[in-house]
């Protein structure tokens, strides 16, 4: 295993601004087309909150921006398009503790024929719409912010928080509204799966912290269509950020983070480290996803991202940032 010493808050500062870059060919974006809707602004305001100041400050309103100044050149054929989802708060949040908690905002840079255009939007989730007509939020002990990265998968633009369902953005950044892989999907997935890229699948989980199964393994086709829900086998939760595949394998991290239903109830925080419990690494075959787990035991450690993943010689080779 290769493992990079990288610090926590060098993390935060990278993981509050997931992002990726796909190609799309002919895309009709430079210039902007008109905006379907209203853009959205919101009254300014300050926070001595260092998760709201810095790189983490929100921005207060979406915009179109056509031909972008370039210092340079961008070469004509490299044309696609850019995108960053990260936590943008509407309002003003009274309790703000960790910096992946504001609403999703995506923002994108258009290349196409030498030029640069850029357009920003907030995902318009069920709890931001509410903000916006200025009601409570209503039956949300998990809000879903949509805002931890965005996934290219097939026709579909994903954007993910691991408490909810996928929200689907067209390629213009408008909200389609939650996507639940035509009703095969009941229940929250993780905000980082895997696309297959010599199938097209994707590869992904939820966990549970309450009750058994406390993981679920998942994989659709290139058309949307889940084709396997396998329950994994572990004797006790965790919170499992991220897995990664290779040809053969899958593999995740069953970390000592443990749930306290206690503190949580109590209004601190809803996790303990518990290092005496140690890391266990869990490796699963692809092709036969609904048996054990190969459990790797190790000392104790947490990891959030895997950065990649393969395999050489006979060995599972992975690369992670660890704490």
């Amino acid at each position: 295993m290769k493992r990079s010493n990288f610090s926590r808050r060098d993390f935060l500062k990278a993981a509050a601004f997931a992002s990726f870059l796909s190609t799309v060919g002919g895309h009709s974006l430079l210039a902007l087309s008109a905006p379907s809707r209203k853009l959205i602004s919101t009254q300014e305001w300050l926070s001595d909150n260092i998760f709201l100041q810095g790189i983490n400050a929100p921005v207060f309103q979406e915009v179109d921006v056509d031909h972008l100044k370039i210092t340079g050149e961008i070469p004509a054929d490299l044309n696609g398009m850019y995108m960053r989802n990260g936590p943008n708060p509407y309002l003003k949040p009274a309790n703000y503790q960790y910096p992946l908690e504001g609403d999703g905002m995506i923002h994108a840079v258009y290349l196409k024929e030498g030029k640069a255009s850029y357009r920003n939007r907030w995902i318009l989730t069920k709890s931001l719409q509410q903000d916006m007509e200025g009601k409570e939020r209503q039956n949300m002990p998990l809000v879903n912010y949509a805002n931890t990265n965005i996934v290219p998968y097939g026709d579909h633009l994903l954007a993910l928080y691991e408490v909810g369902l996928p929200y689907q953005i067209s390629s213009e950044l408008e909200t389609l509204g939650e996507w639940d892989f035509d009703g095969e999907l009941e229940e929250a997935m993780t905000a980082h799966p895997k696309v297959d890229p010599i199938t097209g699948e994707l590869h992904f989980y939820r966990y549970s912290l309450l009750a058994a199964p406390y993981l679920v393994y998942y994989v659709a086709d290139k058309q949307g269509k889940i084709i396997r829900k396998t329950p994994i086998e572990m004797e006790s939760p965790a919170l499992i950020h991220d897995t990664a595949i290779t040809e053969n394998y899958i593999i995740f991290f069953h970390c000592p983070l443990v749930f306290n239903v206690f503190q949580a109830l109590g209004g601190g925080l809803p996790f303990e480290w518990k290092p005496e419990y140690g890391t266990k690494i869990g490796l699963i075959h692809r092709k036969n996803i609904d048996q054990k787990p190969i459990w790797i035991e190790t000392e104790p450690l947490w990891m959030w991202h895997f950065m990649n993943a393969y395999e050489q010689e006979g060995e599972v080779v992975v690369d992670f940032a660890y704490h």
